[in-house]
């Protein structure tokens, strides 16, 4: 059975260069999960679009809890 490699990315406030991060990601594994903890300046959009799933949190709940939707 071979491993399966998956990447989660927590992000806050990242709409600047998420977009490029998860699209790189995408490339090279087969799931890349971006957790947007809260963010307001569009860092989900940034990210839809890229091949990577997209969790969004109301609020900012701190990169712990973000890494623990991830999981």
């Amino acid at each position: 059975m071979s491993p399966y490699i998956a990447a989660a990315i927590p992000a806050y406030q990242a709409a600047a260069s998420v977009g490029d991060i998860a699209s790189r990601a995408c490339q090279v594994l087969p799931e890349v999960l971006v957790v947007d903890d809260g963010s307001t300046d569009g860092t989900a959009e940034a990210a839809q679009g890229t091949g990577a799933r997209v969790i969004r949190h109301a609020s900012n709940l701190g990169k712990g809890r973000a890494l623990g939707s991830a999981f």
